[in-house]
């Protein structure tokens, strides 16, 4: 007599009571390893594949809070005879979700709960005794303050996914999500000067860069992103006060602009008198 291994999904908890009267332990183990199972409590359950999650600065970042993304594998198996539908966003294959805290307490709320905004998408359909998988990039935060820019709802804690199927909100077991410990090199990049800037991409090596950033206030930071290699003289190009400057190291990404040594780096950028862009390199810190 042989037992299963466990999958390497984290099956949700069954709520509640299932059985209300006691089952000899011999019947449970026979039940366990025999192949012959009692009915499911829950017919339609969500499983992930971890139970913490590190979230990751990210592309788009605008001045404040830095976007985190993190990938999450969600399983939805339906055990029972009948199939269940759950809704989708135009033509995308995967499910309309949301992500909500494990304990919200007040005004507080999710910063990686999304807005949909979908008209007259067909619903997906999973079949009766079958599971489906779906690679999900949760992003946060969702939304933000017009004015500061500042991200709403909390990017770190215990969440839970969420499905709404025809059976009901379908979630997954709790997970935790930190912001994850960037080692190696780090960049953060800062507007040094009183002018704005738009679209501004920081080039730093011949295979590394920042993401693009969508503006930068005059103050703001951005990041710490993290980077393969950084140069004493990185390529910077942006929009200022409409039209387009840039900062091209001489001699590219070789002979006097060697890559500095791992650590975290602030990008300094200011606009000249002149017009000019003014790009300094130092350790973050100084």
């Amino acid at each position: 007599m042989t037992c299963s291994a466990p999958s390497w999904f984290i099956p949700h908890p069954n709520p509640g009571n299932a059985m209300r009267f006691p089952v000899p332990a011999l019947l449970l183990a026979f039940t366990a390893c025999s192949g012959v199972s009692l009915e499911p409590a829950t017919p339609v359950i969500l499983e992930i594949d971890r139970t913490s999650y590190d979230a990751l600065p990210v592309s788009e970042s605008i001045a404040g809070t830095p976007n985190l993304r993190f990938r999450l594998i969600a399983r939805l198996v339906n055990r029972s005879d009948e199939p269940v539908s759950f809704d989708r966003c135009g033509a995308a294959t995967t499910p309309v979700y949301g992500v909500s805290l494990a304990r919200p307490a007040g005004s507080v709320r999710s910063g990686y709960d999304p807005a949909w905004a979908c008209m007259g998408s067909t619903p997906l359909t999973l079949a009766a005794n079958s599971s489906r998988t779906d690679t999900l990039s949760i992003f946060g935060p969702t939304g933000r303050n017009g004015y500061t820019q500042d991200g709403y709802g909390e990017l770190e804690g215990s969440f839970v996914l969420q499905y709404g199927t025809s059976r009901g909100t379908i979630s997954s077991p709790e997970f935790l999500v930190r912001r994850a410990a960037l080692t190696g090199t780090r960049v953060t990049l800062l507007n040094d000067g009183a002018v704005a800037f738009t679209n501004v991409r920081v080039i730093t090596s011949v295979k590394d860069s920042i993401p693009l950033l969508a503006s930068l206030t005059p103050g703001g930071r951005a990041g710490p992103y993290p980077v393969g290699s950084l140069h004493s003289a990185p390529l910077v190009s942006l929009l200022a006060q409409g039209r387009s400057v840039i900062s091209q190291p001489i001699e590219g990404f070789s002979g006097f602009n060697p890559p500095l040594s791992e650590g975290a780096y602030v990008v300094r950028v200011r606009l000249t008198l002149d017009g000019t862009l003014d790009v300094r390199v130092q350790p973050d810190g100084e």
